[in-house]
């Protein structure tokens, strides 16, 4: 083998070892700059738009509202015409045109990813929001970008990849896009955030 081609071969071993411990280092100030500011907040609000992209749509459907969290994982959308998404530990309760309807959320991978990933975001757990996914993180000068990719074989995972963006000020969440396999995704936007205040535990109420 000649010279060059040696050469070649241990700069791009070194390049990619670099790049890795780039990442890693990357992780490591993500995850703590996000622990510290979790541990000093219990309640969200703020808020809130949903936008759904779905191929059999010529359009975006986007819908506004009030987002809610109370620790551990007591998660509440209140859109603005009447209809709500509350998530708690067990259950999912969606209400739409007048319609309810409430299951539990391991029933169902899509929701139990939201729940999971939403309550992760909100209290800090790193670990619980990365499990069963392999992700990289980026650093913006405004926001930290992590994206989310589930690992081959997760089982019944309707999920692509799930892209979040953490304000760099506070580590609250600005966005949270979930992309589906089919090509279809849902992004939540997060604005004019309030946090520790009072939240009357009856909003979570389900089947009521």
């Amino acid at each position: 083998m000649k010279i060059k081609s040696i050469l070649t071969i241990i700069i791009s071993i070194v390049c990619c070892f670099a790049a890795q411990a780039q990442e890693r280092s990357l992780l490591q100030d993500f995850t703590q700059a996000l622990k510290a500011n979790s541990e000093l907040v219990s309640t969200i609000q703020c808020s809130f738009t949903q936008t759904r992209s779905m191929a059999v749509l010529a359009n975006d459907v986007t819908k506004s509202g009030k987002f809610y969290f109370v620790k551990p994982s007591r998660i509440l959308l209140q859109f603005n015409d009447g209809d709500h998404i509350k998530m708690t530990e067990e259950w999912f309760e969606m209400k739409s045109k007048g319609s309810v309807n409430t299951i539990k959320v391991t029933a169902n991978p899509m929701l139990k990813g939201l729940n999971t990933i939403l309550s992760a975001c909100m209290i800090g757990d790193i670990e619980q929001m990365m499990r069963g996914f392999e992700a990289k993180v980026e650093s913006g000068a405004k926001e930290w970008l992590v994206v989310m990719t589930p690992m081959r074989g997760k089982a019944n995972s309707k999920i692509s990849q799930i892209e979040l963006r953490f304000d760099k000020g506070d580590m609250s969440l600005n966005s949270m896009k979930m992309a589906e396999k089919s090509g279809d995704y849902t992004l939540y936007r997060f604005s004019n955030k309030s946090f520790n205040k009072a939240i009357d535990a009856k909003l979570f109420n389900v089947g009521e």
